[in-house]
């Protein structure tokens, strides 16, 4: 939008732009104080026009509409111009109403916000609407001030043609400028509408800096023992401080290969599809629901906890017959059961949860995958809690798909789902009738992305960077430990747990040691007992974590996480005496 201004020569007719007398310098340059019109905000016309306006000039400025007006309590761009630019004895003309808004100084006490005034003989510049929203300063100079955006500052001689025209109307006093600007060899402005975007039709700030943001970030150090995220080890956390590098750079690609390789160590798999989904653990159960099921495909789910419950749930979002088959919280399936299951129901998939951190039960996998193959039913499984604390054997096994979490015994931050899909679970997905309906999550595509399919990697999504370098890491220390120790590790820690628990006379939530997953314990709650009290304990005076149930153990149980990194007798030493002292509360 082109905005022109024109300086007032002081034989201006009184009864169209009038003013109180000139104020002091001193009380224009340090404008009076107001609770809608702070004195602190920033400067709301162009710098170029403030050194050639004096600033006990009488102003008026000249805009489009004022829609915005107070409609919902706040001041708009034309208001704030009257009282931040103009001080007292500034004006503001909307072109399209026969109205004057002034900063004039009220007769009474003190000066009052602008307030509108009817001039009816405004109505006699005629086609003012042609402006849309060029601005006029007018001075007692009789000299023309012409700003548009982009261009320099130019100014105009000539009081008495100047004061003709704007007798006879706004518009034709601008006509005359563009007139006498072209003659000058510069470009002429342009008076219509504000492209969108630009300065003059941008809307003014309404949301504010968040003081919040203005203190340094509070991060208390805290031992997490709860059922994850559990704690990183800081050579994880100085890998993420390594330099970001683009996520489809040589370098980076390297780094992802490598994660791979890691994984398959894990898994303990040999397939090309290896990979990392970008989110937690529900990515990676998204992710295979997904890929293995299409609309009306059978489902068989082993519900016993939460996360049966969950991937129940999202098999139903993609248009999957769920059918499940549960045990009691706590509880875990026999092959029998399982069998049983298969042949009645004769699903496409069946899904297990290996490490049930709701109620902390451990389902044994060993010769389900057998089961499988035999009613040709794919094998998914979670181990988000499970993977690294218990032995897995995804090729041995005949697991198709398992996920698991970055945050849980793997030790790194939140951020990835680390999934792998056997030959037979890609075969399923190669044969599909109908598309994969989410993009972020298609196994083709992130296969692609993650190098596992022998074509060139193209740009599926900017896979989070620094989260990888942190979780290659915290792979190398799985394989500088071993994964036998590292189950012995967990095995140990959590026997030790479950004998000091005991000690103190309390239960363990599953009876039978050989249905514990030991990387997550579940501890009854004594009858009579708040358990919320006993977690805030060990926060507020140890900044420790444990947690309360989740799903079917809420309210029932206390959970222990003994994960990665967090998985020390130390560690399992200090929540046995915390507890100790909070029972004796």
């Amino acid at each position: 939008m082109g905005r022109a201004t024109i300086l007032l020569d002081p034989a201006l007719p009184p009864t169209l732009f009038s003013a109180p007398s000139p104020p002091s310098l001193s009380s224009v340059l340090t404008p009076p104080p107001s609770p809608l019109y702070p004195t602190s905000s920033p400067s709301l016309l162009p710098s170029l026009l403030q050194p050639a306006i004096a600033p006990h000039e009488p102003r008026v400025l000249c805009c489009e509409r004022l829609s915005d007006m107070n409609q919902e309590g706040q001041d708009n761009w034309e208001t704030k111009a009257v009282r931040e630019e103009g001080g007292p004895g500034t004006w503001l003309l909307c072109t399209k109403a026969p109205t004057l808004f002034t900063s004039a100084p009220s007769h009474s006490s003190g000066p009052l916000p602008p307030y509108r005034t009817a001039v009816p003989s405004m109505r006699t510049c005629g086609g003012v609407t042609q402006l849309h929203g060029a601005s006029l300063l007018l001075s007692r100079e009789g000299r023309g001030h012409l700003y548009a955006p982009g261009s320099a500052f130019h100014t105009f001689t000539g009081s008495q043609a100047l004061r003709g025209m704007l007798r006879r109307g706004v518009t034709g006093l601008v006509r005359r400028l563009q007139k006498e600007h072209s003659a000058c060899g510069a470009v002429t402005i342009s008076t219509t509408r504000p492209a969108a975007g630009t300065a003059s039709s941008r809307p003014q700030l309404k949301v504010h800096q968040p003081e919040c943001l203005k203190q340094p970030i509070n991060v208390p150090s805290k031992l997490l023992m709860g059922p994850g995220p559990a704690n990183s080890p800081p050579r994880v956390h100085q890998a993420m401080l390594k330099p970001l590098l683009g996520h489809l750079h040589p370098e980076f690609i390297q780094i992802m290969d490598e994660v791979k390789e890691g994984l398959r160590y894990l898994f303990q798999t040999r397939s090309e599809v290896v990979c990392c989904v970008s989110g937690t653990g529900h990515a990676g159960m998204d992710t295979t629901m997904c890929n293995l099921l299409e609309p009306g495909d059978v489902i068989l789910i082993a519900e016993n906890g939460i996360w049966g419950e969950r991937a129940a749930d999202m098999a139903t979002r993609h248009g999957a017959a769920v059918r499940t088959i549960k045990k009691p919280a706590g509880d875990v399936f026999s092959l029998d059961e399982l069998e049983a299951a298969l042949e009645q129901h004769k699903p496409a998939v069946l899904f297990l949860v290996q490490g049930e951190s709701s109620t902390g039960a451990l389902q044994p996998i060993e010769g389900v995958g057998l089961l499988c193959q035999k009613y040709n039913t794919l094998l998914a499984v979670d181990a988000v809690a499970s993977l690294g604390g218990v032995p897995f054997f995804m090729d041995d096994w005949g697991v198709d798909v398992v996920y698991t979490g970055t945050q849980k015994v793997i030790s790194a931050p939140p951020s990835m789902a680390p999934i792998a899909f056997s030959h037979r679970a890609m075969s399923k997905v190669s044969a599909r009738q109908t598309p994969i309906h989410s993009f972020y999550s298609d196994i083709t595509w992130l296969a692609n992305y993650w190098g596992c399919d022998g074509v060139p990697r193209k740009y599926h999504h900017t896979g989070p960077v620094s989260s990888v370098y942190a979780l290659r890491e915290a792979l190398a220390l799985v394989c500088e430990e071993s994964l036998e120790s590292l189950w012995a590790r967990h095995a140990a820690c959590a026997q030790r747990l479950h004998e000091g628990l005991a000690a103190l006379g309390l239960q363990l939530y599953i009876s039978d040691p050989a249905k514990r997953v030991p990387t997550v314990t579940t501890i009854r709650v004594p009858e009579g007992m708040d358990w919320m009290k006993v977690t805030k304990y060990f926060m507020t005076k140890y900044q420790v974590e444990i947690s309360g149930g989740l799903g079917p153990s809420a309210g029932q149980v206390w959970r222990v996480g003994l994960m990665g990194y967090n998985c020390t007798v130390d560690n399992v030493d200090r929540v046995l005496t915390i507890m100790k002292e909070a029972l004796d509360q």
